[in-house]
């Protein structure tokens, strides 16, 4: 393209050249043609001064001669002439500033034969008539010197603008061959190059055109097609070129097709339609795109594209129907990246029992149960990482009931790999929940049983010796509760049996806390704690709270009423390098407890390790 455009520049300042120097030359003629006017003018009056001269030297002698008074009136009569001529001579050059002096015309001879012819005019005598006689010949000559000096000018004019017309015409020439030569031909080889780029750019896009699967084609204003690729001839298995819509389509597509090339045609803005035709009893969908180009005449002709959308129209409808079984029975959720739901399906708002609209725009909080605070965190760490989070939470109905969802929650970017937030999906396990708890829960007291007991220590253990963190065991029976049995029958047994197990539920709450009943009248938990040095003390204040019961123990000497014995095991793997086992721990607590009961009951025996 640089080389294009040298050329072009060069072309440019060539032509310009040679049309400046042809302006050139012209001017110079005209100049030259102004310059002969003016001269000729000026020959014509100086002539005609000199024989005005020699006709008054004529009159004079005649009037002085032949005392002839005619003579007299026409030697008056060719001064007054001589003098308007003169101021019609003066005043050319003046008007036209030639290189002639005025004064040429004002030397002595002339001068003094104008005066003396005055004079003689006013007072004839012999003495003027003798001076402008042997006067004459030098008047004469230097009008004749003046009328030569004009000649002489006029023809160099003439010669100087031969000149330069001559300098003028043969450098156009030079620069005419060398415009030609160097310059025109090269031009008409680039020319020859780039129309055979064009011609093979235009086989090229043809290629192009006929490899694309949608229909590309151009109408002249008539709705006539000029041009169609192969794709054409593939669908419709017929040739389009000098055709009409209405060669191939129902009239109601006709209208369609024609109200579009009208407006392209009219308003020059670009037009799209979806159109719809039965081909070979198969229904094909087009989006057609029109859009205005212009021919080498300027006229408006329609160029369009024709796309088959028959695949995607049946994908949007499938996908339309999967996102509505979607909706409809999967829990799924959307969140932006600060937890703000954005989008949620409707199996999640009957989970639930929110509206759409009381759920977008909020965070998950609004279903959250709080006593889930450390899973929560857990979670936000591991997706905030950009990981995939897994796990089982309780939430909250609108009317507060508890339902268990399992649920996979994962970041979701944009096409662009530009974060947009988190997704949900999850299952409601609440049912499942409601198995798994009655296999787990004692049935009387409502705790978790032996089982789960068994299953929680051993993870429990494990994760504090793995993670160098503090484990804490407690466990109590009730004192002398076989007499009580014996007292008060095995109801009274068992109602005292729940009011113990839900004063422990209540006083061990905090999150990571598990409260068991794991025989008759044993009960075990296992408690999350951050600091152990005032866990005897909080220990006591529970047999406090369970003596404040009141339930009487006539059996229970000497106290009464119900009292319990606690066995409490601290284990600080921060600060010990030795590993436990379940069983380990179990027969030290074990012991505790039984230390507590010799020890006279209604006490905690602690061991920390």
């Amino acid at each position: 393209m640089s080389d294009i455009y040298k050329l072009k520049k060069l072309n440019f300042t060539m032509l310009i050249l040679i049309f400046f120097l042809f302006l050139f030359g012209i001017i110079t003629l005209l100049h030259m043609g102004y310059k002969s006017k003016y001269y000729a003018e000026l020959i014509n009056i100086a002539g005609k001064q000199r024989v005005l001269s020699q006709k008054i030297i004529f009159e004079l002698n005649n009037h002085f001669l032949l005392n002839d008074k005619d003579a007299f009136e026409r030697l008056k009569t060719r001064v007054s002439e001589y003098s308007s001529n003169e101021k019609e001579l003066l005043n050319l050059i003046k008007t036209n500033t030639p290189n002639i002096s005025i004064e040429s015309l004002k030397n002595k001879p002339i001068k003094d034969f104008i005066e003396t012819t005055h004079a003689y005019i006013k007072a004839p005598n012999e003495k003027l008539h003798v001076e402008l006689i042997n006067n004459r010949d030098e008047i004469f000559d230097a009008f004749n010197n003046f009328v030569d000096y004009c000649e002489q000018s006029y023809n160099q004019i003439h010669l100087d603008t031969l000149k330069k017309l001559s300098i003028i015409g043969i450098l156009n020439i030079i620069l005419i061959m060398f415009y030609y030569r160097v310059i025109f031909k090269k031009s008409l080889r680039y020319l020859d190059k780039y129309l055979k780029v064009i011609h093979i750019e235009k086989n090229n896009m043809k290629n192009i055109f006929d490899a694309i699967d949608s229909i590309i084609f151009e109408k002249s204003r008539d709705g006539t097609y000029i041009f169609a690729n192969s794709a054409f001839f593939k669908i419709f298995s017929t040739e389009i070129v000098g055709k009409k819509d209405a060669d191939f389509f129902p009239k109601e597509v006709v209208k369609i097709l024609n109200a579009g090339d009208l407006r392209v045609i009219n308003e020059q803005r670009s037009t799209t339609v979806e159109i719809e035709v039965n081909l070979e009893n198969e229904r094909k969908i087009f989006f057609v795109k029109k859009f205005p180009l212009k021919d080498e005449n300027e006229e408006i002709k329609i160029c369009g594209i024709a796309i088959d959308t028959t695949w995607e129209k049946e994908f949007q409808h499938k996908r339309d129907e999967f996102n509505k079984i979607i909706d409809n029975h999967v829990i799924v959720s959307y969140t932006d990246c600060d937890g703000i739901i954005t989008d949620i399906s409707k199996a999640f708002c009957l989970v639930c029992g929110y509206e759409k609209s009381e759920l977008v725009g909020k965070s998950h909080d609004i279903i959250r149960d709080y006593k889930e605070t450390n899973l929560f965190k857990e979670l936000w760490e591991s997706i905030s990482s950009d990981n995939q989070w897994n796990g089982e939470f309780k939430n909250r109905k609108k009317d507060g009931t508890p339902f268990w969802i399992d649920v996979s929650i994962a970041p979701y970017y944009s096409f662009k790999g530009e974060k947009l937030g988190y997704i949900m999906v999850a299952k409601d396990i609440t049912d499942r929940k409601t198995v798994e708890k009655l296999s787990i829960t004692d049935a009387l007291t409502n705790l978790y049983n032996r089982r789960f007991f068994d299953e929680i220590f051993q993870k429990e253990l494990s994760y504090a010796i793995r993670e160098k963190n503090k484990f804490c065991l407690f466990m109590c029976d009730i004192d002398n509760f076989k007499n009580y049995n014996d007292m008060y029958g095995h109801q009274m047994g068992d109602k005292a049996l729940i009011t113990i197990s839900k004063k422990l539920k209540s006083y061990f709450n905090r999150a990571g806390d598990f409260v068991f009943r794991v025989g008759g009248e044993e009960f075990a938990a296992i408690l999350n704690i951050k600091n152990s040095d005032n866990i005897d003390s909080f220990i006591v204040k529970l047999l406090e709270n369970i003596e404040d019961l009141n339930i009487e123990h006539k059996g229970n000497h000497p106290f009464g009423v119900l009292t319990i014995s606690c066995g409490v095991i601290v284990a600080d793997f921060t600060q010990t390098g030795k590993s436990f086992s379940t069983d380990d721990i179990y027969k030290m607590v074990d012991d505790e407890l039984y230390k507590a009961k010799r020890d006279g009951k209604n006490r905690v025996s602690s061991l920390y390790i």
